[in-house]
């Protein structure tokens, strides 16, 4: 028996690879939750796409301005219907005109005419009670004028009057 081979060590005593990757990425995942590190989504130009209630990137230069459509990374054909409505902040309306609209494709070349964003008429309401008298609605068609490079652009809304200390554009995503 002297020619006997010894009995091999048992097997599983070790970490196998698919053991040590699951480590990683665990231990990256709590890493980064421990320092608030995120990943945001961003588009071609690498800025950041959000998608908050309002479309609205900025909440700074939003003050004021609320935006029902279109809705953030809509598909888009030969316009874009805009609605929405302004109350004062940073979006105050000079005469009839609420704001101001032009859209950019995925290059960040105007594709649409500079456009007036008009007022719509409120109701004339005799009381007065529960009227914000400082909302203004607007709605709005911008044509979509020149061949627009596929991919996500951005349709940016701009006050209709510039503020000494607040002056911001805001930028919806849109898909082309």
């Amino acid at each position: 028996m002297a020619d006997a081979k010894p009995a091999a060590a048992p097997s599983g005593g070790g970490w196998g690879a698919l053991e040590i990757g699951v480590v990683i990425i665990l231990a990256i995942g709590l890493i980064s939750s421990i320092t608030g590190t995120k990943s945001t989504p961003t588009d071609q130009s690498g800025a950041e796409i959000t998608e908050t209630s309002n479309t609205l990137q900025d909440a700074n230069a939003s003050c004021g301005l609320t935006v029902q459509s279109p809705k953030p990374s809509s598909k888009i054909g030969a316009s874009i219907e805009i609605t929405g409505s302004t109350s004062g902040c940073n979006w105050s309306p000079v005469d009839d005109v609420a704001l101001y609209a032009i859209v950019v494709d995925a290059k960040g070349k105007p594709v649409s005419p500079y456009t007036k964003v008009l007022k719509t008429k409120l109701p004339v309401v005799e009381s007065g009670y529960g009227v914000n008298l400082s909302e203004v609605t607007f709605t709005a068609r911008v044509p979509i004028t020149k061949t627009a490079a596929k991919g996500t652009g951005y349709l940016i809304l701009v006050p209709a009057q510039s503020s000494d200390t607040q002056t911001g554009t805001v930028r919806i995503p849109i898909i082309f």
